[in-house]
């Protein structure tokens, strides 16, 4: 019995042969598509499956550096990246490859400007936006939705065409309520997009068209590409937030004269938040408490109010306004002495987490 045949690699391929054979095939998967980076790899074949662990990892190690070589030659505008790549290469035990294109992120940061628009579809809780049960939903009057439209209805489609991708996905960085308006800097938001032949954008043109889409309602910037571990960054990790609110009488009584001061003595406040009864359906019954960092009083009459609070991310501060029959403690109302209501609240500010203290 031979060498080859003790090793159990008689009828295996030279590493050369596997690799050219892979990295041809990759290469033609990839034609036409746009990357900057790549990584490959190989799995074993069939034929190597009863081979000491030392000659199957001397034949791995072969065949990615010569698929390596390979694709790097093939490809001069992309760079080898074992950590992050934009695709990576795999060269099968039958002989064929596989090859996944990493999605591409696309972040930015959107503005909201009017009242009455989700952040994201909305999809009817009876029907389930189910195209059968659609039309005869008396729950959304047939549109499968809670609410018409949403912020990613005009964000997600052009970065989907930009990229030529097949589908994507949209991740903000929390969302305000369909009645609140996102102004200022904007939201961060990341655009997931799988199967991108595209990995560049005209950030420009994109924001062009989302303007144009929404009839000037929704405004992005500050868009570019990044990295799925920049992605968890900027939707999982949340920043300090700036309102303004306008805080009107919920009953008949006025504002007393000194309710700007009284409200005032808000800041610095740590606020004991139990889950908003409308919220309650579905979100867990639990009590947060959160940090007023700051409150101006902008306008003080004796039936409106225009407060700017600055606020730790997770507050809620329609409830920090009203006092929620009590699940708030303190509130605004609390304070003032009078039941009083949100009868108007913008996002003026989403900091970025890393400069939250």
């Amino acid at each position: 019995m031979g060498p080859m045949e003790e090793t159990g690699t008689r009828d295996a391929p030279s590493p050369a042969e596997f690799a050219a054979s892979a990295a041809a095939r990759a290469v033609a998967r990839a034609a036409g598509r746009e990357f900057a980076s790549f990584r490959c790899g190989c799995a074993l074949p069939e034929a190597l499956r009863g081979a000491t662990p030392a000659a199957q990892e001397t034949f791995r190690k072969e065949v990615a550096a010569r698929m390596r070589e390979i694709l790097a030659a093939a490809w001069p505008a992309a760079r080898w990246d074992a950590l992050v790549p934009d695709v990576v290469a795999e060269a099968l035990p039958a002989g064929g490859v596989r090859v996944v294109f990493v999605p591409l992120y696309v972040a930015g940061r959107y503005r909201k400007l009017v009242r009455g628009l989700a952040q994201t579809v909305f999809l009817c809780r009876r029907c389930r936006g189910r195209s059968a049960r659609v039309a005869a939903c008396a729950a959304c009057g047939g549109t499968g939705r809670l609410v018409a439209e949403a912020v990613e209805d005009f964000v997600v489609p052009p970065v989907v065409a930009a990229a030529r991708g097949r589908r994507g996905a949209f991740h903000g960085s929390g969302r305000e309520d369909v009645d609140v308006r996102m102004l200022g800097r904007g939201r961060p938001f990341v655009v997931s997009v799988e199967d991108a032949w595209r990995r560049t954008i005209d950030a420009a043109a994109l924001a062009d068209e989302v303007r144009a889409a929404s009839s000037g309602r929704v405004e992005v910037e500050d868009l570019r590409v990044v990295r799925r571990s920049d992605m968890a960054r900027l939707t999982t990790d949340h920043g300090v937030k700036t309102y303004r609110a306008v805080l009107v009488p919920a009953a008949e009584a006025p504002f007393p004269e000194d309710a700007s001061t009284r409200v005032a003595a808000l800041a610095g406040a740590a606020i004991r938040q139990r889950t908003p009864q409308r919220v309650a359906d579905r979100r867990a019954d639990a009590v947060r408490t959160r940090s007023v960092l700051g409150v101006v009083v902008e306008q003080a009459a004796p039936r409106r109010m225009v407060v700017v609070l600055r606020t730790e991310p997770g507050t809620y501060v329609k409830e920090l306004v009203s006092g929620d029959d009590g699940r708030t403690e303190p509130s605004a109302a609390a304070c003032i002495g009078v039941p009083a209501s949100c009868a108007e609240l913008d996002v003026l500010d989403v900091e970025d987490a890393a400069f939250t203290s």
